[in-house]
């Protein structure tokens, strides 16, 4: 595994110094906008499981908010969280 991040490392490194150009040709729009529809796809079902509470929550975990109060998957104070923060992201 360390062997593996070294390579890469060094790939990146290489990859600064490549004329934009160059870089375009071997990563097109088309190619960029998929591996960030991807990650976000991959994100997308953690957050919607943080949203309603976390996993913590769905095993029977403690889920304290504010005044210390136990809240279960799907308060309404978990999920007027996620709002919040969603909106403040958009």
């Amino acid at each position: 595994m360390l062997g593996t991040a070294s390579v890469v490392a060094l790939i990146a490194v290489a990859m600064s110094f490549t004329p934009p150009r160059i870089l375009r040709k071997l990563f097109p729009p088309l190619v960029s906008g998929c591996v960030l529809l991807l990650i976000g796809l991959a994100l997308m079902s953690s957050g919607i499981v943080n949203w309603a509470g976390g996993s913590a929550c769905q095993s029977g975990g403690n889920c304290y908010v504010g005044g210390g109060h136990e809240l279960t998957y799907g308060s309404p104070s978990l999920v007027g969280l996620g709002f919040s923060v969603w909106i403040s992201i958009m």
